[in-house]
């Protein structure tokens, strides 16, 4: 189970026998009830059609369970501020670790003294809630339009390095297009806006073709996406997507309601050992085949939890997009654009314990929206009376 696992479980415990999951006044209460209603269900398919037992299933299910920490910390009471301190807290951390990731495996400033092939290859690292490097960089560039601070605009610029690093397409888009609704959305469509959007467009491109850090990155991309596609038959998503609808599902329904979650992983994780026979059966996939669901975002979702789970996973990021806040807190608005938009082909946002960072996106939010509307009663009183004087 682990130690995140274990205290998921007793957490949650804990908070449903105190009576703590209290949803009044609560932002997309009825998605999360849905969300839950949809994860039950999805386990007692998976007993039906592959005989997985609840508490495995369970296992399987910690990460995506971890979305209701947000019920937990709504009942804190804790100040807006204090929450994005915490969101440039685990922001900071992310970038070291990235920091450290290149330092040693791709620009090789520290030389490693090990015989370990899996150094010597080319490898991904995987950082626990890396969602915080996209949240974090939407955060200091909304705080940098709004406060004018230039250690804000700093540390913006260095979190899109390292998103840009990653080396991946839609990340890289996705960033591009959220930083844009962000500009327009705080000066408007305006001959400001217009002018800052193409300035950092322009300089972007000189820096591009300039540094060959970033150059190296752009080939490497286009080189991939000539490998990479949908019409090379050989590509690894869509052989995935082939098998998963053509052998994997035992029938219409269980495509419908998702096979379940469950543990699973490369062979040697499990040293013959699997929890379930479906777990043995998708760490075959991924071993021999390299078959990840979670290669393909939301898609790939809908095969383990199902089609009505993946569609409420995805409402709860267009929620984000959608509720109205003050133009200080833009950059959780964006954040729902960007998970959207990564969504169809990258599992950022619900996968790798990123439904914790959304928890604490949804307490902010759920602030930040009664605020708005606060505001805007404020305003409406004021000129009621404003009327009301001058009449008298």
């Amino acid at each position: 189970m682990g130690i995140v696992g274990t205290v998921i479980y007793l957490s949650m415990i804990f908070i449903l026998a105190r009576g703590r999951l209290k949803t009044k006044g609560a932002v997309g209460k009825k998605l999360f009830a849905y969300y839950l209603g949809f994860a039950l269900f999805n386990m007692i398919t998976c007993y039906y059609f592959r005989h997985q037992d609840f508490i495995t299933s369970l296992k399987g299910w910690t990460s995506l369970l971890l979305v209701f920490y947000y019920f937990t910390f709504r009942t804190w009471k804790l100040s807006i501020s204090f929450w994005e301190k915490v969101i440039m807290f685990m922001f900071m951390i992310i970038l070291a670790l990235y920091a450290l990731k290149y330092m040693f495996m791709d620009w090789h400033f520290i030389k490693l003294d090990t015989e370990d092939e899996y150094l010597d290859k080319e490898s991904r690292v995987r950082i626990f809630c890396d969602g915080f490097l996209t949240l974090g960089y939407l955060y200091c560039l909304n705080k940098y339009l709004a406060l004018k601070k230039k250690l804000f605009l700093f540390f913006a610029v260095i979190g899109f390095l390292f998103i840009f690093l990653q080396g991946f397409r839609t990340m890289v888009a996705a960033g591009i297009i959220s930083t844009t609704i962000m500009v327009l959305r705080m000066y408007k469509l305006t001959f400001r806006s217009i002018i800052l959007v193409t300035f950092v467009g322009v300089l972007s491109l000189v820096a591009i073709f300039t540094i060959p850090l970033l150059s190296d990155k752009v080939e490497e991309m286009i080189s991939r996406n000539e490998t990479q596609n949908f019409e090379n038959d050989d590509y690894i998503r869509g052989r995935e997507i082939v098998y998963f609808y053509t052998e994997f599902f035992k029938s219409d329904a269980e495509m419908f309601w998702g096979a379940g979650r469950t543990p699973f992983g490369e062979w040697s994780q499990f040293k013959g050992k699997f929890p379930s026979e479906y777990s043995k059966e998708r760490s075959l996939l991924a071993t021999d085949y390299h078959f990840y669901p979670v290669d393909l975002g939301f898609l790939g979702l809908s095969w383990e939890t199902g089609i009505p789970f993946a569609i409420i996973a995805v409402l709860l990021f267009i929620n984000l997009w959608l509720l109205k806040v003050d133009k200080r807190y833009l950059y959780i608005s964006c954040y729902g654009l960007y998970m959207i938009l990564i969504g169809l082909t990258m599992p950022q946002g619900i996968y790798h314990n990123n439904l914790m960072c959304l928890a604490i996106v949804y307490t902010i939010y759920e602030m930040a929206h009664h605020k708005y509307f606060e505001r805007i009663e404020i305003d409406n009183c004021k000129k009621i009376l404003w009327k009301e004087k001058i009449s008298k």
